[in-house]
């Protein structure tokens, strides 16, 4: 007969083995995944403690407490009524701790009568387990402590678990971060070479080689080529390639088409993927025997000029969160601002213009409105820069009302214009206002970006007539394809090239003679040598009559006339 303490240590044994099988299972295998765990944890709980059922409640994603694993002896139970009736059990034990409770005290209709106890254990933040232990299997101390030890084990495990894959996903995030920084430092360097590339360009064809040679000697590109975008014909015209061999075949294949819908919507384009299910078309096929996977295109502008597209390929799939499709829309911008900073020096040494004189019969047209919205007529005299950019104009603005009432109904208009930022009253002459406003109603902002000067312009109610004048270089009919694309009824009424004005010193001096009455020229000369202009003023207006032996008012006068002829002659065109 066995002794007492030797069914204790068989016992013990037993329990032993249970936990020696659990430890094989979880300890030191971090590969396994959360459900295995719980299958062998249940596994374990069932051989110790012969449960009539042994769940696993665990979070789902909803951060809910439910069934997560479940083992039953009795296949006639109805489990899923028992385990959602001591919900309530399972959120006591998350919250408070292990316990055992009698089937003695209040226990939920659901729970089987054969069932004489219930053991509750917490697996920290994972979870929990419940068995419903029936009479024929009281637990002992030892029971427990088992059970116990096999949860901390769980808990552990899956702790160690989460902690190796945050390592491994945190390794492969610095991995990824390196890559990425190292890419990003590529496309930096890519886009400070070729910006100082163009910068160092003396021509605008210059320009397009530069930031083309730039991309392909970059990692991320392999071909790159610049189009011009001719409106008048609907036409892309190849201006520079890195390869023209492969520009030939592209242009027999249809490829250049695909910029023409850049340059007619203004938006760049991306194809980040050239490969698809057939069929595929010709300049595709062609891209991706050459090894090409994307393609990038962006339009090269400054504000409203279209200078044309750039086109770049690439070996590798490209999507919008990519920094090489950042960095080509960036330089795209960068040569825009090039082309038209060459443009716009050209357009200062040019020796010819072309001098368009349009109307516009739109009462879109900021100026025709403001014209009709004080039933007068407004006529733009000149514009200055600012120092942050925005432009001043000067515009005189006619209607039939008294001073006052002209006054008042110019403003109030203006308070209500979205193009005017703010106004400033000059002077009045006449029947005529003058004024000064911060905005654009007399189109001047869109014509200076395509390199162009606004001469003249007059609106009245129903129609505003402009003379504009543009470099050698310009298109005229791209010009007008911009006027027409954003106001109806426009009628060219002249268009000639012309010899551009150039006015020098001794020209001016003598223009300004020729304007000047003998008198007016003698009082200017006396005040300006007398030191009256200088501030504070070493003569008054008295000492220069008494030098001229006039009388003072004579000498106001003759000093504010030739100050207006000679701001006119300054400012005037």
């Amino acid at each position: 007969m066995r002794t007492e303490g030797e069914e204790t240590r068989e016992e013990e044994d037993g329990y032993a083995e249970s936990l020696d099988e659990l430890v094989n299972c979880v300890e030191g295998d971090c590969s396994l995944d959360e459900q295995e765990v719980f299958e062998n944890f249940v596994e374990t709980v069932s051989e110790v403690c012969a449960p009539t059922l042994v769940a696993v409640w665990a979070f789902d994603d909803e951060d809910s407490l439910v069934p997560y694993e479940h083992d039953c002896s009795d296949a006639e139970e109805d489990v899923e009524d028992i385990l959602s009736s001591v919900e309530d059990w399972v959120w006591d034990a998350y919250s408070e701790g292990s316990f055992y409770r009698s089937s003695d005290g209040e226990v939920p209709d659901a729970v089987p009568g054969s069932v004489d106890a219930v053991l509750s254990e917490p697996l920290g933040r994972h979870g929990v387990l419940v068995a419903f232990i029936p009479s024929d299997s009281r637990l002992s101390p030892m029971d427990r402590s088992v059970v116990r030890s096999a949860a901390t084990m769980v808990e552990s495990c899956l702790e160690a678990a989460e902690y190796e894959n945050e390592v491994e996903s945190r390794a492969e995030r610095l991995q990824m971060y390196e890559e990425r920084t190292e890419k990003l430092e590529e496309i930096v360097g890519t886009i400070r070479r070729t910006s100082h590339e163009i910068l160092n360009a003396t021509t605008r064809t210059e320009i397009e080689q530069a930031v083309c040679r730039q991309l392909v000697d970059s990692p991320f590109v392999k071909f790159a080529w610049m189009g011009k975008y001719v409106e008048s014909g609907d036409e892309m015209v190849p201006e520079y390639s890195t390869d023209a061999e492969y520009l030939r075949r592209l242009e027999d294949n249809g490829g250049t088409e695909m910029a023409k819908e850049v340059a007619r919507t203004r938006q760049p384009s991306l194809f980040s993927d050239l490969r698809g299910s057939p069929p595929l078309e010709p300049w595709r096929e062609q891209a991706l025997r050459y090894g090409f996977r994307s393609v990038i295109r962006v339009p090269i502008l400054h504000k409203s000029s279209m200078y044309g597209v750039l086109t770049v390929y690439s070996d590798t799939t490209v999507d919008e969160d990519d920094y090489i499709w950042s960095a080509v829309k960036d330089i795209g911008n960068i040569v825009g601002h090039a082309i038209n900073t060459y443009e716009t020096k050209t357009a200062l040494v040019s020796d010819r213009v072309t001098e368009i004189r349009f109307s516009v019969g739109d009462d879109a047209f900021p100026a025709v409105r403001f014209a009709s919205e004080i039933d007068g007529t407004v006529t733009f005299e000149n514009a200055t820069t600012q120092k942050d950019g925005s432009h001043r104009v000067y515009v005189s603005v006619d209607c039939d009302d008294d001073a006052e009432e002209r006054r008042a109904r110019i403003e109030e208009v203006a308070e209500e214009t979205p193009l005017v930022e703010s106004y400033t009253h000059i002077t009045t002459r006449g029947d005529t206002e003058v004024y000064s406003l911060v905005g654009d109603i007399t189109f001047f902002e869109q014509i200076l970006d395509r390199s162009g000067t606004l001469m003249e312009m007059k609106a009245a109610p129903d129609e505003a007539r402009l003379l504009v004048e543009l470099p050698k270089y310009a298109s005229v009919k791209s010009f007008l394809s911009m006027v027409e694309g954003e106001y109806d009824d426009v009628e060219v009424l002249s268009s000639h090239t012309k010899e551009k004005e150039f006015q020098t010193e001794s020209g001016f001096k003598g223009r300004l003679k020729e304007e000047l009455t003998r008198r007016q020229l003698e009082t200017l000369e006396t005040a300006y040598y007398s030191g009256y202009f200088d501030s504070p003023r070493e003569s008054t207006g008295q000492d220069i009559a008494d030098q001229l032996g006039v009388t003072q008012p004579t000498v106001t006068e003759n000093i504010k006339a030739g100050q207006r002829k000679l701001l006119r002659l300054l400012l005037d065109g």
